[in-house]
């Protein structure tokens, strides 16, 4: 999480609490390792969509923006979700690097519905604030409950 300056903590609690524990939703979590130390991760979902099976990219993380290490985990993620009988998959929210590896991987940019947009405002100590651009945040489905509305 320090490659972003602008980004929820994903620590072990955090990611227990979000994905684990939530009785309303069953996910699944992939971790990709180099030795005993993580390096990345990305959490999955699959739900019924028009009585058919969509599989979703709801939550990633990789470690110095690694690109081959997303592309391993995404690679890991649609093979699990097509054993799973998904007729489609979908990721809402990507950084523009990972983008390029979604279409690598036949994901294709598509407008559902309107735009959203975000609002934030810093407090931050001592008189200056720092301006942030949209490439200092990291957002993904899971920083909210979008997966659940889909």
């Amino acid at each position: 999480s320090r490659d972003y300056p602008v980004i929820v903590i994903r620590d072990r609690s955090y990611l227990e609490w979000r994905f684990k524990q939530r009785p309303d939703a069953n996910y699944t979590i992939l971790a990709a390792t180099r030795g005993a130390e993580v390096i990345g991760y990305m959490v999955t979902r699959q739900v019924e969509r028009a009585g058919e099976p969509w599989g979703y990219l709801v939550d990633f993380l990789v470690q110095d923006r690694d690109r081959s290490v997303f592309a391993v985990l995404v690679e890991e993620a649609i093979d699990r979700l097509r054993r799973e009988g998904v007729v489609a998959m979908g990721c809402r929210f990507a950084v523009p690097a990972f983008r390029r590896v979604l279409y690598r991987h036949g994901f294709v940019p598509l407008a559902w519905g309107p735009k959203g947009y975000i609002r934030a405002r810093a407090r931050l100590p001592g008189p200056v604030a720092r301006e942030f651009g949209v490439d200092d945040w990291f957002l993904t489905m899971g920083d909210g409950d979008l997966e659940m509305s889909l």
